[in-house]
């Protein structure tokens, strides 16, 4: 146990040297629940608001590919820019998304 808090550090769930109740591993086993619901709720969140993103680059690219333009540029720009600049916030999430996923999970 000493080795591992070596190599990792003190945790708040780890090894306070008492020994534990009843009452003492429920209670910390629910603080532990709760955190992991917690962070469940914010990566769903996550999940869904990076989803929208993605479903939005989707759209406009299908109506650039298409020829259907639902928006006027206020900057004048060309078509060929304005696909550039889709691809180019599409390729950027998903770079930011790739960053955010860790090979072990």
């Amino acid at each position: 146990m000493l080795r591992n808090v070596q190599l990792f550090g003190p945790s708040k769930y780890g090894n306070t040297g008492k020994q534990h109740t009843t009452d003492s591993i429920l209670k910390d086993m629910s603080q532990a629940c709760e955190d992991i619901e917690a962070e469940i709720t914010a990566l769903e969140a996550e999940a869904a608001d990076i989803l929208e993103d993605i479903k939005k680059a989707v759209d406009d690219l299908s109506d650039l590919r298409y020829g259907r333009f639902q928006r006027i540029s206020d900057v004048g720009n060309d078509p060929v820019t304005e696909a550039i600049e889709g691809l180019t916030k599409l390729e950027a999430l998903c770079n930011a998304n790739r960053k955010n996923i860790s090979p072990n999970e």
